[in-house]
């Protein structure tokens, strides 16, 4: 897993940004941010939650997406995104 989530926090858990969390990542280098966006695999690298919180911290620094993506939630009762607290 990529993204932990840590107190409704999300942390790195490897690469270059280990142990910083995604939204301090998205103001300092926005450009990883849609690299990693562009080349996850859709069902296999990220929680449900930390997609969300992916794609949410993007919309919120203004970090274009280079591709449409449509993810495929891991729950199979159908499209339901956790409520933001």
């Amino acid at each position: 897993m990529l993204l932990k989530q840590v107190e409704r926090r999300f942390v790195f858990t490897g690469g270059r940004h280990r142990g910083k969390e995604l939204n301090e990542v998205a103001k300092e280098n926005p450009e990883y941010l849609q690299w990693l966006f562009n080349s996850l695999e859709v069902n296999q690298d990220l929680s449900d939650e930390a997609w969300y919180a992916l794609e949410d911290s993007m919309r919120e620094h203004k970090i274009p997406f280079a591709k449409k993506r449509k993810r495929k939630l891991a729950s199979q009762h159908g499209p339901h995104r956790p409520q933001s607290v």
